[in-house]
């Protein structure tokens, strides 16, 4: 473990800040809070929630929150992983996990927004269940029934919980673009979906010897480390913890959370440089070398 961040780099900004995000998720000391009430979370449930449909529904959605955190910081670890043992820096895969991180971190920030009442943030978990039913298109009656009933749980709970106009969930990938930047999203995407140019390009890169791909792949990683570090810093808001203790739960191995956040941050910056150093410097149209490369 770094417990040191003074030579920071990409590899040790994954794997710390997955272990940040899983033990905030876990920490032992706290039990769920909701910030906009006195009430306790199970007196709400036992006012809102109902026994045939969705009996909890405010302790669902901190759940959901939760679950989002420790799958982001999943991601990141393997990331971490994939960068510590790969011969090579692989250009698709860690594109591919900084975009699953993103959206996992913004699913999390839109259900943890601390200023939201309790009944806002039920709507928001209900919404976000509606949203992903569109995507999952599953005949499993197990999943569908999931759905029915938040559905039938909102609906008879409805002039409850919206006192004022719901939130409504945007498409999933404009929730990326809402909290953290929409046009980084999209690059990933590229490597996702096997994007044709992409594709051609990232040959003609690797043609020329140009180390813009590999760049692009190293920021990713460093970028969605600092997104799920902004992600924590709002969790730990809504369950009011201290993330400075985060590290005498874990042990000393981690590094402060302000110097190692400060510290991604810097990296970032340091990679945006680079990338654009690299960006300068590469002339795909005018290409005096084979369109072929060996082995290939």
């Amino acid at each position: 473990m770094v417990s040191q961040v003074s030579d920071l780099d990409a590899s040790s900004a994954a794997l710390i800040s997955a272990i940040f995000a899983t033990s905030t998720a876990n920490f032992s000391e706290f039990p769920y809070s909701e910030p906009s009430t006195d009430k306790t979370i199970k007196y709400i449930d036992g006012q809102l929630g109902d026994e045939s449909h969705v009996e909890d529904p405010l302790l669902t959605t901190h759940r959901l929150i939760r679950f989002y955190l420790v799958s982001s910081g999943e991601t990141l670890y393997s990331a971490s992983k994939i960068l510590i043992d790969s011969p090579t820096i692989p250009l698709v895969a860690l594109p591919s996990i900084a975009r699953t991180s993103a959206e996992h971190c913004s699913r999390a920030k839109f259900l943890a927004d601390p200023d939201l009442t309790y009944e806002q943030r039920i709507c928001r978990a209900y919404n976000i269940l509606l949203q992903g039913s569109k995507e999952y298109l599953s005949e499993n009656p197990e999943f569908t029934e999931i759905i029915d009933r938040w559905g039938l749980f909102y609906r008879g709970r409805q002039k409850q919980l919206t006192p004022r106009r719901a939130d409504q969930v945007p498409k999933y990938s404009r929730l990326v673009g809402l909290y953290f930047d929409e046009s980084m999203y999209s690059k990933w995407s590229r490597p996702v979906h096997g994007n044709g140019v992409w594709t051609a390009t990232s040959t003609l890169l690797e043609q020329q010897n140009s180390n813009l791909r590999q760049i692009d792949s190293v920021r990713a990683t460093a970028r969605s480390a600092l997104w799920l570090l902004c992600t924590i810093e709002q969790v730990a808001n809504l369950w009011s913890i201290d993330l400075t203790e985060i590290r005498s739960y874990q042990g000393s191995e981690l590094p402060e959370w302000h110097e190692f956040r400060h510290a991604v941050e810097v990296l970032v910056e340091q990679l945006d440089v680079l990338h654009e150093e690299a960006r300068r410097t590469t002339n795909l149209v005018d290409n005096q070398t084979p369109y072929q490369m060996e082995g290939m």
